[in-house]
C-alpha cells in the first residue's frame, strides 16, 4: 500500500500530465537540432584548450529556451536565451542580424550573399 506522499506524488503528475503542452517531444526534436558534446571538465583533446562544455535546456511557458555555456577549466558561465525573434546572450537582448553584425567578424566568418565563408588562413 503506497503513502500519502506517493499519492501526492501521483496526482502531481496527473496534474501536470493534462496541463502540458500538445507537442510531443519528438516533433519539437524535428523541428530543433540541439548541440550535444560531452561535458568532460578540463577536456584538452581537440584544440590545446580546455573545451567549453554546453548544455541545453528547452523552453517552457513564457521561459524562452536556453544555452548554458561553462568554461573548460572553471565555474564561469554564460547563458544564451534564444526564440525567433532575437538572442539575449549574457542578459544584452539584441536581433538575430545585430548578433550577426557583432560574432561573425570575430569568429572569422564573412557573409557573401546568401552564404557563409570562412575567412580563416588555409594551410597548405
Amino acid at each position: 500500500m503506497g503513502s500519502n506522499s506517493d499519492l501526492y506524488t501521483l496526482k502531481k503528475a496527473k496534474r501536470a500530465e493534462k496541463d502540458a503542452p500538445s507537442i510531443s517531444l519528438n516533433k519539437l526534436k524535428k523541428h530543433l537540432k540541439v548541440f550535444k558534446r560531452g561535458n568532460q571538465f578540463y577536456d584538452t583533446t581537440r584544440f590545446g584548450y580546455p573545451e567549453i562544455r554546453v548544455y541545453h535546456k528547452a523552453g517552457k511557458a513564457k521561459r524562452s529556451s536556453r544555452y548554458l555555456l561553462k568554461c573548460g577549466c572553471c565555474n564561469e558561465k554564460l547563458e544564451i536565451y534564444y526564440a525567433d525573434d532575437g538572442l539575449e546572450i549574457g542578459g544584452i537582448n539584441g536581433a538575430i542580424e545585430d548578433w550577426r553584425e557583432i560574432l561573425l567578424p570575430l569568429l572569422l566568418i564573412e557573409v557573401r550573399g546568401e552564404k557563409l565563408v570562412d575567412k580563416r588562413k588555409r594551410k597548405k
